[in-house]
């Protein structure tokens, strides 16, 4: 009697292959993973604070008919929906957002092994266009910022409905109306995430006439072709119309905003392509729109060459889905993320034909099942396309140099509370630039959308018509947070930087805790704290000292790269009085020591003590004087 083995050999080896594959499948997941994890510690971008917000102030009701009306005017409400949900649920907590966006990413990777096996002329071809598409070190914020998660969700519904539409085409029942109403679901949630979703009916048609249409002019049965397809691009005809004409036109903030005006040209889509293709290959290879164009045109005629409709479906995939973004203006790496399946489809053919009629032994490695010699191919090009980005990979995100970890960590722990409608005024903001995401952070962390935040520089966000007085909080940037200034006098907390919780003596030393209290302006972040700071051209100090014979001791670094021999001086002025001068002829550590008469300290308020330098070094538009690390007072005869 045979045995179970004997008796289906052929299912044995289906299995064996079957294993083989999802065994292989789990190590690009891993390599993914490894690459990717960090994002899982990060904290909320500036993006999320504001897609957050506007998700939250956006009525639920309102957010949720979105989903399914294509011309309610509402941007990406799929992703303003998560965003909404996470922070019902959570709150103002990041890690819940960034693992379900991390997990996001990972079901990615497995939709996209089920996209390229689809369309792939072998099991071990789909998996190398997975592997070299598996990650880029360019697509940091893919990675990092939960503010992509538009694109996560374009991709994912992308992918979905050209993985959907290509079984439902190879199946003998055709398009069934529960297929063509789930196509009209995906291609919708495709729109529901990002703008460039519009160009997925688009991408159905390329499969449609790359696989489809050639057997159809074949055997004669256009009419009969017409007819089973045009139910579905009728729907999706109507659905694009209402999207482009209800949404995209009437968003507020879309086309309005500069950024995304599209610019209807060739010459500008070429440019955008080219700049897009650089970033493919790490700058590595610099296209210009000529070398863009003539590229994109030898691998469509390559392509054409060769009959392999997976290199043909793969230029135009990529083609079709960079457009959107092409024609905006140009962004990091993480837009190429829709875009990039396609590439990797036709690179993956490609090289699967090369191995076919250029290496004849080892042609099955090509076209078979994975077996021992086709998986050792997938994990060399696996271990290639990983030492390359591995070279490539940035350093990872700081979190504590986020201005939303600083405020949010500061105010967590100083402020749990806030009274409701506060109104804070930041004199000085790490975001300062970044218009209104600290009023943002501040509102979504004590859930109150009445916080009022003013602030002193930037923009975006001004000083409203309130007297210094009326401000709740004034808050400064200092000790690597945020520090509240003392609002018995404002006006002069601000000119001086006088800070609520730590006043200055006599003496400064930059590792003490207090440092930031003598601090003014004109100083620099060294890099280092316990190294000291650097002045700039002219750099302030306050002190309270009493009115007395003083020696002012100073201890600074300078570089070597700043001793130049061109008699670089520095001066020190107590309270307007020029009270000595150092020439900075050596490098290394450097002291000072200057007589400082009783007249020329402030009997009745602090001491200024101001810190010149007559030929700064200068680089990237910056002035630097020296590395200071100590200054202070010693009375005289102590």
């Amino acid at each position: 009697m045979l045995t179970t083995n004997q008796e289906y050999p052929g299912q044995l080896l289906i299995g064996t292959a079957r294993r083989r594959e999802l065994t292989l499948v789990a190590i690009l997941v891993i390599v993914f993973m490894s690459f990717t994890w960090r994002g899982l510690t990060m904290f909320f971008s500036t993006d999320d604070l504001m897609n957050m917000y506007n998700a939250w102030m956006t009525p639920a009701l309102k957010l949720w008919k979105a989903q399914l009306l294509p011309w309610m005017p509402m941007s990406r409400p799929l992703g303003n929906a998560a965003y909404r949900v996470f922070y019902t649920i959570f709150g103002f907590q990041p890690l819940p957002l960034y693992v379900f966006c991390w997990l996001l990413l990972v079901g990615n990777v497995f939709a996209s092994w089920r996209f390229f096996r689809v369309l792939a002329p072998s099991v071990s071809i789909a998996l190398v266009a997975l592997t070299l598409t598996l990650v880029h070190g360019l697509f940091q914020d893919l990675y990092l910022s939960a503010g992509t998660i538009y694109d996560r969700l374009c991709f994912l519904f992308t992918i979905l409905a050209v993985t959907f539409y290509a079984r439902a085409r190879q199946a003998e029942d055709g398009m069934s109306a529960r297929r063509i109403a789930m196509l009209c679901f995906l291609v919708l949630m495709a729109m529901n995430s990002k703008e460039s979703g519009a160009v997925v009916p688009a991408i159905l048609f390329c499969y449609e006439c790359v696989y489809c249409l050639p057997g159809v002019l074949r055997e004669k049965r256009v009419h009969e072709w017409i007819r089973s397809i045009a139910p579905l691009y009728c729907l999706m005809a109507g659905i694009l119309a209402a999207f482009v004409i209800g949404r995209v036109r009437r968003a507020d903030g879309l086309l309005s905003n500069p950024n995304y005006q599209p610019h209807l040209s060739l010459d500008f889509w070429l440019k955008s392509v080219a700049e897009y293709l650089s970033d493919i290959l790490y700058h590595r290879v610099q296209f210009s729109g000529n070398t863009a164009a003539a590229v994109l045109v030898a691998m469509l005629a390559l392509a054409a060459a060769l009959r392999c409709r997976a290199m043909l479906f793969g230029w135009l995939f990529f083609v079709v889905a960079i457009t959107p973004v092409a024609l905006i203006s140009i962004r990091t790496g993480y837009v190429l993320y829709v875009p990039y399946p396609g590439l990797g489809l036709y690179c993956a053919a490609l090289a699967g034909l090369v191995v076919r009629f250029a290496l004849p032994r080892a042609r099955t490695v090509a076209t078979e099942e994975p077996g021992f010699a086709q998986s050792a191919a997938v994990l060399t090009v696996a271990a290639l396309m990983t030492c390359v980005h591995a070279a490539f990979w940035p350093n990872p995100w700081v979190v504590r140099d986020s201005p939303a970890w600083r405020l949010t960590d500061k105010m967590r722990n100083d402020y749990p509370t806030l009274k409701p409608g506060a109104r804070i005024l930041f004199a000085d903001d790490y975001a300062w630039a970044n218009g209104y995401d600290t009023m943002f952070n501040l509102r979504l962390l004590y859930h109150d959308p009445l916080i009022e935040v003013a602030k002193l520089k930037g923009a975006a966000v001004l000083l409203p018509g309130r007297s210094l007085t009326e401000y709740d909080h004034v808050f400064t940037t200092g000790l690597d947070s945020y520090v509240e200034l003392d609002r018995r006098d404002v006006e002069q907390s601000i000119k001086l930087n006088v800070l609520q919780d730590y006043l200055p003596g006599r003496h400064f030393d930059s590792n003490r805790i207090d440092h930031a209290a003598y601090l003014v302006s004109g100083f620099l972040d060294s890099g280092r704290r316990s190294a000291g700071y650097w002045t700039t051209r002219s750099a302030t100090l306050k002190f309270d000292i009493y009115p007395a014979d003083s020696r002012l001791k100073l201890k600074f670094w300078l570089p070597d790269d700043e001793v130049t021999g061109l008699g670089r001086n520095l001066s020190a002025f107590v309270d307007g009085e020029v009270v000595g001068t150092a020439a900075l002829i050596h490098s290394g550590e450097n002291n000072a020591d200057f007589a400082v008469p009783a007249h020329a300290i402030n009997a009745s308020g602090f001491t200024i003590l101001e810190l010149n330098v007559n030929k700064p070094y200068r680089k990237d538009n910056q002035e630097y004087g020296v590395v200071l690390s100590e200054a202070g007072f010693d009375y005289v005869g102590k």
